[in-house]
């Protein structure tokens, strides 16, 4: 077989291996002791860590559930083409049992909430 100039013999490309999705998707499917699916199992746990207020928890319940909060981000310059600023805007949920939000754990690397 002859390749034509400018055509890749592989136009699909090389298929994408995810061998730790993969493995984690076998693991969760499989049926536990009590004939449950891991993966109700792992949602059940989730569910009751977010009762018992980690707020990580109630996060990750949200996001998949409601979708994301969109951050907006404000890109602004000056008119003779100065310096641009940007500003991000955030929501977070505070404790209500504290004003100053005290007791709120922020996600990993996302800095202060």
């Amino acid at each position: 077989m002859t390749f034509q100039p400018g055509q890749s013999g592989n136009p699909t490309g090389k298929p994408k291996q995810k061998p730790l999705r993969d493995a984690l998707l076998l693991a969760i499917k499989r049926v536990d002791k009590d004939d449950k699916i891991k993966l109700n199992a792992m949602a059940e746990a989730l569910v009751e860590k977010a009762l018992a207020g980690d707020v990580i928890a109630f996060r990750e319940i949200a996001d998949r559930v409601e979708g994301k909060v969109a951050q907006q981000t404000i890109v602004t310059g000056d008119e003779e083409g100065g310096p641009v600023r940007v500003e991000e805007v955030r929501r977070s949920i505070i404790d209500p049992r504290h004003p100053d939000g005290a007791g709120v754990q922020a996600a990993a690397g996302t800095g202060p909430v």
